[in-house]
């Protein structure tokens, strides 16, 4: 076993202390089953590549790592070793886990305002989200305004259609507008909008 200052750094044991010695002493207790389907896989010349678990440093703390695993050959083809590279994902999870958070505190906003919102692309002029309030408002689909974001003008009242509009070019601009206009929903049904 080769034992690089990276390894060192992350799991806490100098080579002297780790080289020649199982690939067991970095399992947490509970691991070694793991170990051994690892190994046994690497046996049967299968590559493990990106597998997520835990491991154990030195001082009994663990860490989350993605292990890659190579089987080495020597020259007769027989597997003489194995080639293991420990990536730490403590970063990544917590950034995963951060976005999940947002992502869940954001769905339960959408959840629960009755307002209709929207987030846009202005450059693309795509509609990346639309809140399920919008069906129930306009009795429109929120996949008809994502599939085309001017859809809703279909709904606009044809006698403030024009104003709509000029106020989107406001919009656009980057400028605070407030406006009001009426639409008109499938089952003919007049509604205020503002």
């Amino acid at each position: 076993m080769s034992w690089n200052s990276g390894a060192q750094k992350l799991f806490g044991y100098a080579a002297e202390e780790i080289v020649g010695r199982s690939m067991s002493l970095l399992c947490p207790p509970d691991g070694a089953g793991e170990l051994a389907d690892l190994l046994l896989k690497l046996r049967q010349g299968v590559h493990v590549a990106h597998h997520e678990t835990v491991r154990q440093r030195r001082d009994g703390s663990q860490v989350p790592v993605s292990i890659s695993l190579s089987p080495i050959r020597d020259s007769a083809a027989r597997i003489a070793g194995i080639s293991a590279m420990m990536r730490d994902i403590t970063e990544r999870q917590r950034a995963e886990r951060t976005l999940r958070e947002s992502e869940d505190r954001f769905r339960l906003i959408v959840e629960t305002v009755t307002q209709v919102f929207w987030i846009a692309d202005v450059e693309t002029r795509t509609m990346i989200f639309v809140s399920p309030s919008y069906e129930r408002i306009w009795g429109r689909s929120c996949e008809s305004l994502r599939t085309d974001p001017r859809s809703f003008l279909e709904a606009v009242h044809d006698e403030d259609r024009a104003h709509v509009i000029d106020v989107l070019a406001v919009q656009q601009s980057g400028e605070p507008f407030e406006h009001e206009y009426r639409i008109v929903r499938p089952d003919r049904e007049v509604r205020w909008i503002w």
